[in-house]
């Protein structure tokens, strides 16, 4: 009878994970869940900024001393809430690029586009003034030529 055979005998099967492989998984999972963090930090900073907006309205239209009193502990409140917010959405930035340099990639391409979105706008916003002054110094000629 034979003896059964020792493991390191068998062939293997499946195939090996190399070590590159698991620790590119592991980052993908890191990745992921910076990138759920980022998502859920930013929900929670707008909520914020919704609030302070809330109580910065209350804070003009409160009627009493004390209304105004416990209206500005309450927005000193929430704008710590947010500070402490908007560091650790830094820090968790920081990791997320710090992990995936595409990521910092992709941040700074949305980071121009919002810029030139914000460029474009002021662009229009200045044409339209120039052009109601251009109108308007138009309807002041028309009245000289007219009197």
């Amino acid at each position: 009878k034979r003896p059964p055979p020792r493991p390191a005998d068998l062939i293997s099967f499946s195939p090996e994970r190399s070590e590159t492989d698991v620790s590119e998984e592991a980052t993908k999972e890191l990745v992921a869940d910076l990138k759920s963090k980022l998502e859920e930090n930013r929900a929670d900073i707008k909520k914020f900024e919704q609030t302070q907006s809330d109580l910065q309205k209350n804070l003009v239209h409160a009627d009493s001393q004390e209304k105004k009193a416990e209206t500005k502990d309450n927005l000193e409140f929430v704008e710590r809430q947010l500070c402490g917010l908007q560091e650790e959405e830094c820090k968790l930035k920081e990791n997320l690029f710090a992990l995936s340099p595409h990521e910092a990639r992709l941040e700074k391409a949305r980071l121009l586009s919002a810029q030139h979105a914000e460029e474009e706008e002021k662009r229009k916003e200045e044409e339209k003034k120039k052009e109601a002054e251009m109108k308007e110094k138009r309807r002041d000629q028309r009245a000289k030529v007219i009197k």
